[in-house]
């Protein structure tokens, strides 16, 4: 789990004022998982046909955008003399082009593993036009819970900023004024990656389905957020 937004610190700026921030981490339930997939395929694939496999995994609404165009990861191997010419070992060593597709879905937290062995599934049984294909998988609250928290926190992320301010303005010998400006901040912090070397965080709960490819066999009861804000007062003598 990686948490931002750690612990509050205070500036005093002759021009801006006085910069207090603070924050607080909280725990929401997990309601959804949002899947992030990679397709890799053929040049003349359209956005139509990795929808279509998408539905495939019981993903109907993905949206699909086309990342980039270009060198595939199929290398030709091949014996080459001293004699061989130049271009024949350039173009032996250059892989066909591709597309990257990116794909991305959101579905009830309950049907993630089942979606997630879909997409295992669907990766080892991969026809032309498609290459190869990877997944991650995010897990959060719902927004109406993420908004619900916010508005909860939001008067003590003032009140706190504001004791915060007035602590430092005592100690520099000066007056607070009126806020002049406020930041705020925030988000999730809870990510769990099918492929073993793009994971981060808390894995005890993580079982492999295959060899290759790691999904959550059990999912965690709850994500972690950070919300936060800076307000910046005027200073008076």
């Amino acid at each position: 789990m990686l948490i931002l937004g750690a612990a509050g610190f205070l500036q005093a700026q002759a021009v801006d004022g006085i910069h207090a921030p603070a924050s607080r981490q909280v725990l929401l339930p997990v309601e959804e998982a949002q899947f992030q997939v990679s397709v890799s395929t053929a040049l003349d694939t359209t956005a139509q046909q990795v929808k279509r496999l998408m539905q495939d995994a019981g993903a109907p609404g993905a949206t699909v955008v086309l990342l980039a165009i270009g060198p595939g990861s199929d290398y030709r191997l091949g014996s080459f003399s001293s004699a061989s010419p130049l271009s024949a070992l350039s173009a032996a060593a250059t892989p066909p082009p591709v597309a990257i597709f990116s794909a991305t879905f959101t579905v009830p937290v309950g049907a993630a593993v089942t979606v997630a062995k879909a997409l295992v599934d669907l990766r080892s049984q991969l026809a032309p036009p498609f290459a190869s294909l990877s997944f991650g998988v995010t897990y959060s609250a719902s927004a109406a819970a993420v908004e619900a928290a916010r508005l909860s926190l939001l008067p003590k992320l003032v009140e706190e900023a504001r004791k915060s301010a007035q602590s430092l303005a005592a100690a520099a010998g000066v007056k607070l004024g009126a806020i002049r400006g406020v930041n705020e901040g925030g988000g999730i912090y809870d990510y769990l990656g099918a492929v073993p070397e793009q994971r981060s965080g808390d894995f005890s709960l993580v079982r492999v389905l295959d060899p290759s490819v790691a999904v959550i066999g059990a999912l965690p009861p709850n994500t972690s957020y950070t919300f936060s804000l800076e307000l910046v007062f005027a200073t008076a003598p």
